[in-house]
């Protein structure tokens, strides 16, 4: 089977997932403007909802990347944590990542320095060690706010082929004088972790 082949496979059993139709609603209902990056959204792998969003100035950080592409999505290969961005976005989306990053607070933390609204897809209670890759699982809304330190403007349970994933939206005002670089320095260091898409 040809790279191109299992990109086209792996999107082709996903693409009917409700939560990312509830993920791409959240965005285009929140967002205050049309600059968008998505964290770790397995563009290479063949995964396509920013094709959802023609409307958007689309960017995606991954940290590996297959054949996958999205014609008008600018990818950028580098680990997040240790990416300085050109600048501020209007919305972050970011769909089953948290879950497998050793660091949560900062990640989201750099997440909330780069953009005003943050749309976060997770496993919802899964039982720990279902999905070996996942390392914090269970994952509720407890986990969420000790991660994140706030509570989300909206927040909605999906299921799907029988398993819970939590879509939330988080909208607040950011201070521009901080950035995203701040956020991950010599003080508070950011701990390189793969992010892996699933």
């Amino acid at each position: 089977m040809t790279k191109g082949s299992e990109t086209s496979r792996y999107w082709a059993e996903r693409r009917n997932l409700r939560y990312y139709r509830v993920a791409v609603d959240f965005v285009r209902r929140e967002a205050g403007g049309r600059r968008l990056i998505d964290v770790g959204g397995g563009i290479g792998l063949g995964c396509r909802y920013l094709e959802w969003l023609p409307d958007f100035d689309r960017s995606c950080v991954e940290t590996s990347c297959g054949p996958g592409r999205i014609p008008g999505v600018r990818l950028v290969v580098e680990d997040f944590e240790h990416w300085t961005p050109d600048g501020d976005f209007d919305v972050c989306l970011c769909l089953q990542v948290v879950e497998h990053v050793v660091t949560p607070e900062s990640f989201v933390a750099k997440m909330f320095a780069l953009a005003p609204v943050v749309v976060l897809s997770l496993p919802y209670r899964w039982k720990a060690g279902a999905c070996p890759h996942h390392i914090h699982d269970p994952i509720d809304e407890d986990k969420l706010l000790a991660w994140t330190g706030r509570e989300p403007r909206a927040l909605e349970i999906v299921e799907d082929r029988g398993v819970s994933r939590m879509v939330v939206v988080y909208r607040e005002s950011v201070d521009r004088t901080t950035t995203a670089e701040a956020v991950c320095n010599e003080t508070s260091p950011c701990n390189p972790s793969p992010l892996a898409v699933e």
